[in-house]
Parts: structure tokens; sequence; C-alpha cells
């Protein structure tokens, strides 16, 4: 299977709370065990699939981290980067923060806008932030 072409993959969502037999988004008679294939581990993002699937799930969570993880701040993933604060430092005197840093994979959506979850590791924050903002702040 080309990673080349668009795949029709379902969506990874939240595996909690989940059936553990007999459930799977690849096929539509799922049989035995479930097995869980994580996107992103800490969120519990990721697909769920029967012992028959589990080849499309593992080619479904490789296709969505070469082709969607990240979105347009993919670019940026391993580097610190800056972003801009809700308040203006009183040290600084600036709402930009550098020494950030992408911390999670998911594109967030919200008002037409992309958001993705930031960490700044040296101040122990975490925030979302728009990618818009990150893209013309990092360029």
């Amino acid at each position: 299977m080309s990673l080349d072409n668009k795949i029709n993959y379902p969506s990874p969502y939240r595996l909690v709370m989940i059936q553990t037999c007999n459930n799977c988004q690849f096929c539509e008679n799922p049989q035995g065990q479930s097995y869980s294939f994580y996107v992103d581990l800490p969120t519990h993002i990721g697909f769920i699939s029967c012992e028959k699937c589990k080849d499309m799930a593992n080619n479904a969570v490789k296709y969505w981290n070469e082709s969607i993880a990240f979105g347009r701040v993919k670019h940026l993933i391993d580097r610190k980067i800056k972003i801009y604060r809700s308040k203006v430092d009183e040290i600084t005197g600036s709402n930009i923060e550098d020494e950030w840093m992408i911390y999670n994979p998911i594109i967030l959506n919200y008002e037409s806008d992309e958001y993705v979850e930031c960490i700044s590791n040296t101040r122990n924050l975490q925030r979302y932030c728009k990618v818009d903002d990150i893209l013309y702040l990092n360029k």
C-alpha cells in the first residue's frame, strides 16, 4: 500500500472506555480481541482494530504520522520556537517569548483557526497557540 496516494483511513479518536472485543474501525464485522494503535499516547488518540485489520491500522498510524501529524508546523517540531503570550512580560516589555516547542501532534480547529499545543520546559508551562501566529513568528 503506497503512502503517496491519498488514502481514506478513518480518523483517530480517544481510546478510552472502549469495547475490547469485536471492535474495529477498519472493517464491518470485527471478530475477536481488539487492538489499540496510538498516534499520540499521552492523549490516548489512535485507532482500534481487530486481529485481521492490524496491518491496516499500522499503515493508518504510519500515514497519519507522515502526512497529518503536526499539520503546517511539522517543520518546527524539533526547534525552539517563539510564541505570543497573553500578557506583556514586565522584564522584557514584549508579549513574545522564545524557548517554546511544539508538543502535541494533534491540530485543533476552533472558529476557523488552527491551534497546536506548545510547551516551555524552562517555565514548566503548556498552552495552545495559533498555528498562523507560530508560522509568522518563526519564519
